[in-house]
């Protein structure tokens, strides 16, 4: 295990001045926000903390954020199966009353929970046993001093910050009173409430940063098309034909002009990446901007096991030739400027692994997981746009009825529908790769008691 010779106790600089709080127009009653206020913010994709009744808007999660959460979650949810500890994943956005008053909600980016009993209905409540946030140059003072504070005094455990820009991950043990211990990006970091017996290799965590960083400089941000390669959808969308469109949970309805969005329909890649970064996420379809909600708790859970069981077969299997990906990172569907979806999860093979990084062309797998408010735009919308892009197979996970369905359209494209009691084979696997929806099913049955 390598260390740091640095010696770090929150340094004051220009990086971690931790700013005050402002009263504002939106925001006048700074300092006296309570949870019934939080609750009560609209729901348009915007994401907000609240700490000691101030409300502090967090932004979105960008591509380094994305892989770095990734990486890490895989490492944990392998350590923990392995393990005899009675622990729990989930990643954000999920919310925390780590003290338990109705002054203070945040959302770690990941958080473990040890024999947690308490009531699941819809927050979990009181300090997680080890928390880890992922700085971004936006939140940097937040999560080193404020949260850093708040998790302290709330009774965290232990504590990880990880730092993708300067490479190196600081450890907070705060059950034991230790002081701060700084690791570089090549270390293998023992994670104590373990006792020792997990581990994260950071190494592999960096190589996978390198890898992006490469892709960026190779191919840039969105590569230009070249026309025999550039698919543009002209019909409309009810010129495709689907036996999904059966009843009212399936009708897809027009995306409207509005005064925000009065060019429905024309929209570009150009448009989609200058929209404002205030939180809310969109995709962009056909040149219509259509905005994603929140996932919730459940989708999350659903993700986390998914994500999982389909990395550790990649990984079993040999398969370095395929990668796994989640939302949100965006795939230029048809590699033209009208397209720009975030599927939940995405397995790329081959060539496309490499291209993947700039978000260039057809997934060769996608899986969505259903939410009352997309049911239509995954079932339908997306459903016709994977299925003329290239996907080559399409996973529907419907949590609302307990069951997936599964196209496989480079064989045709007929459905089949499994419920959540038994193991569902990856077709394209050719039979060496499988999910075990019993096993997803016991992650989330909770939420049904």
């Amino acid at each position: 295990m390598k260390k740091t010779n640095e010696s770090i106790n929150i340094p004051e600089d220009d990086d971690y001045t931790l700013q005050p709080i402002l009263k504002s127009p939106e925001f006048p009653r700074q300092g006296e926000y309570t949870v019934e206020d939080y609750r009560a913010l609209p729901d348009d994709g915007r994401r907000f903390e609240l700490i000691d009744g101030y409300l502090i808007e967090i932004e979105a999660p960008y591509w380094v954020h994305q892989e770095v959460q990734m990486q890490l979650v895989m490492q944990l949810l392998e350590c923990l199966k392995q393990s005899d500890h009675d622990c729990e994943i989930f990643v954000a956005p999920l919310d925390v009353r780590i003290d338990e008053d109705d002054r203070t909600v945040v959302e770690p980016d990941i958080i473990v929970l040890c024999n947690y009993d308490k009531p699941r209905d819809h927050d979990v409540m009181g300090a997680p046993d080890f928390v880890i946030e992922i700085l971004s140059e936006s939140n940097r003072a937040h999560d080193l001093i404020r949260k850093y504070r708040k998790y302290k005094n709330a009774g965290v455990r232990e504590y990880w910050i990880v730092d993708p820009r300067d490479r190196v991950v600081r450890v907070h043990y705060f059950e034991k009173d230790e002081p701060e211990e700084v690791y570089p990006f090549d270390a293998i970091v023992e994670i104590r409430i373990s006792e020792r017996k997990c581990k994260i290799d950071f190494a592999v965590i960096n190589r996978k940063l390198e890898q992006y960083q490469s892709g960026r400089r190779k191919y840039g941000k969105y590569p230009q098309l070249t026309p025999d390669r550039s698919i543009i959808l002209r019909e409309s969308l009810a010129a495709y034909g689907t036996s999904l469109d059966v009843d009212d949970d399936y009708t897809l309805k027009p995306v409207p002009r509005t005064a925000e969005f009065p060019r429905q329909g024309t929209y570009t890649i150009e448009d989609y990446m200058n929209l404002p970064d205030d939180g809310r996420r969109f995709e962009l379809i056909d040149g219509y901007l259509i905005e994603m909600n929140s996932p919730t708790e459940l989708h999350q859970t659903i993700l986390a096991e998914l994500s999982y069981q389909i990395y550790t077969c990649i990984k079993q299997k040999n398969r370095k030739h395929c990668k796994l990906l989640f939302a949100p990172f965006d795939v230029r569907l048809d590699m033209d400027n009208r397209t720009m979806v975030q599927p939940d999860l995405l397995v790329v093979c081959g060539e496309k692994a490499v291209n993947m990084h700039a978000g260039e062309g057809a997934p060769d797998f996608v899986i969505e997981i259903l939410s009352d408010s997309n049911r239509a735009h995954d079932l339908v919308r997306k459903y016709r746009k994977y299925k003329n892009a290239g996907v080559r197979e399409y996973w529907i996970v419907d949590p609302k009825f307990r069951l997936v369905r599964v196209f496989c359209f480079e064989k045709g494209g007929s459905e089949q529908v499994y419920p959540f009691d038994g193991e569902i084979p990856v077709g394209l696997s050719e039979g060496s790769c499988s999910v075990d929806f019993s096993a997803v099913y016991e992650a989330i049955r909770n939420y049904y008691e």
